[in-house]
């Protein structure tokens, strides 16, 4: 089995699911028409219709695949369950009587207590039901933090679509501004309140969004680590890398892994191993991220390839041009970099010093090294009793992070 391709095609799955969810989710939450008076409820609409457009545009779904099988992880069955345990598992009886299979130890409770192992009656799927509302939740936590992003790295493209400020906005830059921030805000606690709906015990429940929130409080002090850095033009690879450590790692992998097996009552030592597992496969990630936004295609990534060069990102690319490259190469990088309005053969020269110094080349080897370490990592699950299916997700998904086009 190559675990890589496998990894990607149960991903999109996942992704379809997802999707499907969500549409039904945004449907759900609009159709009140929540406001005091029309002229509110008019925009509340179209602040709202923006935010499923957006959340529902093309992506990758990684965060959900990570709470999806971060979960599968304390389970008996694998696929075959998520595959059986999609929307269409409904039922019309009013709750949910199975217990779980197995409880890979007990994390620690306060006051001597001990996890449920059987969900409280309710009007859904059950268990699984819930998982997928915890992977529903980082999404639209994603979507929020990206209607953030854009307005902070004065982005007008996101996945193919206008970011919120250029579409909220109608020409007026402040007002787009102010309504990306309300916006990002507003979604930000719908993910929250997702979570809390997920309807696991409560002991469970209140882990997870412990958890969601300090990841999503941390990653905020990595966006502010990032603006930093590209502010004081700081550039060494230790300093790309806690970054990337700071942010990506945690709100992309870690963050939905753990949600994922907090939920699924995985021991601390099993927690531990996956918070190792996402350090590097984040930093493989965002650094595959970081080649793909200057040499990506745009109509796969969804974003501009040039942008990360003009709003002056600290990346492993830029560091290592200005160690390996000719006087020539910086000068060329320098044109470009940080500078809104170059023109199109100077950020063509940027690249190719990029190219031509073997930055780029540094870049996709380091990332390679770092999805075989999160890899290896996720293979120190074996023989714990824990879900094969998932370990075999989990060990493709690190590789397949730093093959894709997308």
């Amino acid at each position: 089995k190559k675990l890589g391709r496998w990894s990607k095609e149960k991903l999109i799955e996942v992704a379809t699911e997802a999707d499907s969810r969500l549409r039904k989710y945004w449907d759900e939450e609009i159709a009140p028409g929540f406001g005091f008076n029309m002229t509110q409820k008019g925009l509340i609409k179209k602040m709202l219709f923006h935010a499923k457009e957006h959340n529902l545009r093309s992506a990758k779904r990684a965060r959900a695949g990570f709470v999806i099988w971060g979960y599968m992880l304390g389970k008996e069955s694998g696929w075959s369950e998520i595959a059986t345990a999609r929307s269409t598992e409904i039922r019309n009886d009013g709750g949910w009587s199975e217990t779980r299979p197995r409880v890979h130890g007990i994390f620690d409770l306060p006051d001597g207590q001990v996890a449920t192992s059987k969900i409280p009656p309710r009007n859904d799927g059950g268990e699984m039901e819930g998982v997928w509302r915890a992977a529903e939740a980082v999404e639209l936590v994603q979507t929020a933090l990206l209607m953030h992003d854009d307005f902070m790295d004065r982005d007008s493209v996101r996945r193919g679509g206008p970011t919120t400020q250029i579409f909220l906005g109608e020409g007026d830059d402040h007002y787009g501004e102010s309504m990306a921030v309300c916006l990002g805000d507003a979604v930000l606690c719908l993910g929250f309140e997702r979570l809390l709906d997920c309807g696991f015990d409560e002991i469970r429940t209140k882990r997870a969004m412990k958890q969601f929130l300090r990841g999503i409080t941390n990653t905020a002090f990595g966006q502010a680590y990032d603006a930093s850095l590209s502010k004081l033009g700081e550039m060494t690879e230790e300093k790309v890398m806690s970054l990337h450590r700071a942010k990506t790692a945690i709100y992309t992998f870690e963050n939905p892994l753990i949600i994922g097996g907090i939920l699924s009552g995985l021991s601390p030592e099993v927690l531990t191993i996956l918070r190792e597992y996402a350090v590097d496969g984040g930093i493989a990630f965002q650094l595959q991220d970081d080649i793909l936004g200057v040499f990506g295609d745009e109509e796969k990534t969804g974003k501009s390839a040039n942008s990360d060069l003009l709003q002056g990102k600290v990346t492993l690319l830029l560091v290592k041009v200005m160690e390996l490259g000719t006087e020539k190469h910086k000068e060329s990088l320098m044109e470009v970099w940080g500078k809104l309005r170059a023109n199109k053969k100077a950020i063509d020269g940027a690249k190719k010093a990029i190219l031509e110094s073997g930055a780029c080349k540094y870049s996709i080897e380091v990332a390679k090294n770092y999805a075989e370490k999160a890899a290896e990592t996720a293979s120190k699950l074996r023989g714990r009793g824990l879900n094969d299916e998932a370990i075999d997700y989990l060990e493709g998904i690190a590789r397949y992070m730093v093959e894709r086009e997308v």
